[in-house]
């Protein structure tokens, strides 16, 4: 009828039936402005850019305009250019935070007057900074800039490359702290290895640690003293070690005095402790006290495992490895230690065995494989000694300059006949070169022979002990009931040390426990 509002209604004679179209999607058709690189959009304020109609009445977006007809809120506004003309001079710039380059406000601190800043010293940062021109020194290089501040300041820096370098950097450095820890000179070290005098070094025998392994070899002797006229060339560690690498051999001289300072010492050590080994097998050979403690555990353990008739079915004796499970025995609150303690041992009857078995602790805690790792070092220095003693010798009676090398670089010693005279010296003629090199020789001979001769005695000596202590612990193992007596002897000690320990433990409560169980059992 005439009063129908609805949309079938408002359609009539236009398309009877059908709905309105869609509206277009939101921002159909509107062009937006590319971003170009370098330039950054300035936005539009959002009242400026909306419209009060309804989105899908909304105009297209215009096409761009030349910058200048575009409106000011629709311009495009390139970033700052950087104001420094040039490539930067270290090949990196220094990026600001919100920099200002235009003009400043008169009350900052940047706005003073430049001739109260000192000017930048091209020359010092081009130093500093590396590779590169410095800004505004014209055609003038790095290197000439860095020679220039350098001459002005008095600086002394070389250049490495201008520099030779036989020592690799590490080793050098190396070399370098080890001979600055020293309390002589190197001149004075040179010295004490050419003439052997072991009494008379100045050296510590931490000294001469720090230095093993670091002395010139043959090869960077050679090449050091080929600059030997020209020093200058070299670096002040290569300088600093010409007179180590004047001796053909400072490495093996080095080693020889080391074995001739602490062979002595090493020998005491060796000594005490193959003694302690022999002192403790014989307290285990000779106690008493232990060997009672011995049967007594063996008694009470047949009747624990037999009952009165243990005695005839029982063992008649037990290995020294029984006593851990002995001791580990227990029933109720007691054990078989407190039995020990009770029938046996007392408090006089304990301090009397830990006296008679004084050194078994100790050498119990000591390794006899190690021992042996010990000797033989020792037996490897004596060794080591003699095979370089004749070298050492026949080395000292060459003149300076009679070191020739071989094909394989070593040198090689004149005979003596081709450089010392057999004719008779007048009493009154000043001393020579020759009598100076005959007495070197004669001095190291003497020395190295002394060396060689308390190696030698305290070679015979430690290796005579170590077998006598050996000898004596197969023997009390078996005669403690191991027939095979194999075992190491910090083992078979070890076994003694910890029983005589538990039964002090043991003995500190076994009266007590012994009372509990008297209340419970009536």
């Amino acid at each position: 009828a005439s009063g129908d509002t609805s949309p079938r209604a408002k359609g009539k004679g236009k398309g009877k039936g059908k709905a309105p179209p869609p509206p277009p999607p939101k921002g159909r058709g509107r062009v937006r402005p590319s971003m170009s690189k370098g330039c950054e959009a300035i936005k539009a304020p959002r009242s400026a850019l909306e419209d009060s109609t309804r989105p899908e009445e909304a105009e297209p977006w215009p096409e761009p305009s030349p910058r200048s007809a575009a409106p000011p809120e629709l311009r495009w506004a390139p970033k700052p250019a950087f104001r420094g003309a040039g490539a930067a001079p270290f090949g990196k710039r220094l990026h600001w935070v919100m920099p200002q380059y235009g003009s400043v406000d008169a009350e900052s601190v940047f706005a003073a007057s430049p001739r109260t800043t000192p000017d930048v010293d091209a020359e010092l940062l081009a130093l500093l900074f590396g590779s590169g021109a410095g800004a505004g020194t014209g055609s003038s290089s790095p290197r000439s800039l860095a020679t220039a501040s350098l001459r002005r300041r008095r600086f002394a820096m070389p250049r490495s490359e201008a520099f030779v370098q036989v020592l690799a950097a590490v080793r050098a450095q190396n070399l370098a702290i080890a001979l600055s820890r020293l309390r002589i000179s190197v001149q004075e070290l040179a010295e004490f290895l050419r003439t052997l005098d072991f009494g008379r070094s100045g050296l510590r025998v931490e000294d001469i640690e720090v230095l093993l392994g670091k002395m010139p070899t043959p090869e960077e002797a050679r090449r050091v003293l080929r600059h030997a006229s020209e020093q200058e060339k070299l670096r002040d560690i290569e300088q600093k070690i010409i007179p180590l690498c004047s001796l053909p051999d400072a490495e093996v001289r080095l080693r020889v005095a080391y074995v001739a300072m602490i062979h002595q010492s090493q020998y005491d050590r060796l000594v005490e402790r193959v003694s302690c080994w022999q002192a403790a097998v014989a307290e285990v050979t000779s106690s008493k006290r232990l060997h009672e403690l011995l049967r007594t555990a063996l008694k009470v353990a047949n009747y624990i495992n037999h009952g009165a008739g243990g005695a005839d079915a029982g063992a008649k004796a037990i290995s020294i490895k029984s006593l851990p499970p002995f001791a580990a025995y227990t029933c109720g609150r007691a054990s078989a230690m407190d039995y020990l303690c009770i029938t046996l041992c007392d408090g006089e009857f304990l301090l009397h065995l830990a006296s008679e078995l004084a050194n078994v602790p100790k050498a119990a805690r000591d390794s006899s494989k190690a021992l042996r790792e010990d000797i033989l070092g020792f037996v490897w220095s004596a060794t080591f000694v003699q095979a370089q003693a004749p070298g050492l010798v026949a080395r000292a009676a060459m003149r300076s300059g009679d070191h020739e090398e071989a094909d394989d670089g070593e040198p090689i010693a004149r005979p003596r006949a081709a450089t010392c005279g057999h004719g008779p010296r007048r009493a009154n003629s000043p001393r020579s070169a020759v009598d100076d090199v005959e007495g070197l020789s004669s001095s190291v001979e003497e020395r190295l022979g002394r060396l060689l001769e308390g190696l030698r005695r305290e070679q015979q000596e430690l290796g005579r002990r170590l077998e006598a202590a050996e000898s004596a612990t197969v023997l009390t193992q078996r005669f403690l009931g191991d027939p095979s007596g194999l075992l190491a002897p910090e083992e078979f000690l070890g076994y003694v040390s910890d029983f005589v320990a538990g039964l002090g433990q043991a003995s500190l409560g076994a009266r007590e426990r012994l009372r509990v169980a008297s209340e419970r059992h009536g």
